[in-house]
């Protein structure tokens, strides 16, 4: 039997993809500093806004104007209640979800491509969602990574799904 030809002689075929894979990780994890100190945008401060507006009693819609759903400002009001008015918590919790988006796409691409190429897939998706100030800690991008969420639950178990999964779309609506 023939050996199958190698793209760059001498390596292994998944070695080139978990050379990527560890070089894309260190350059994620070198960037979260600097995803921290970035500044909000005119979006994101709205969503602070009405955050604090909320922390501090008011009601959306009510006391303060925005037209997302109510989730993101629910969101934002964690951040906004454990670190004050600071850009740094809502980075911190975006860093969270993308993270959570990150190991959601690993797992639903795992049993399908080799782990190398998943790893890839998951900081590229990283890479994707932190790489300037103007688009990342939005409510969309939240609620993509929900969606996700319910790919991840849909083609578990072999295509069935988990019981239940048919209404997890359902929470997106409040983003």
């Amino acid at each position: 039997m023939e050996e199958p030809k190698r793209a760059v002689p001498g390596l292994r075929p998944d070695t080139l993809e978990r050379v990527a894979a560890v070089v894309l990780a260190f350059v994620a994890l070198a960037y979260v500093p600097l995803y921290l100190s970035m500044p909000l945008a005119r979006d994101q401060g709205l969503f602070a806004w009405v955050a604090m507006v909320v922390r501090d009693g008011g009601l959306p819609y009510r006391d303060a104007w925005e037209v997302k759903g109510p989730l993101v400002y629910l969101v934002y009001a964690l951040p906004v209640s454990l670190f004050g008015s600071v850009s740094w918590g809502v980075r911190l919790v975006d860093l969270l979800f993308v993270v959570g988006g990150m190991r959601l796409l690993y797992v639903a691409l795992r049993p399908r491509v080799s782990t190398p190429l998943a790893i890839l897939t998951a900081l590229v998706l990283f890479t994707y969602y932190t790489y300037n100030f103007w688009d990342s800690a939005q409510a969309d991008s939240w609620a993509s990574l929900v969606l996700l969420g319910c790919l991840v639950l849909f083609f578990a178990d072999g295509g069935e799904g988990v019981p239940g999964w048919r209404s997890s779309p359902g929470c997106c609506w409040a983003c």
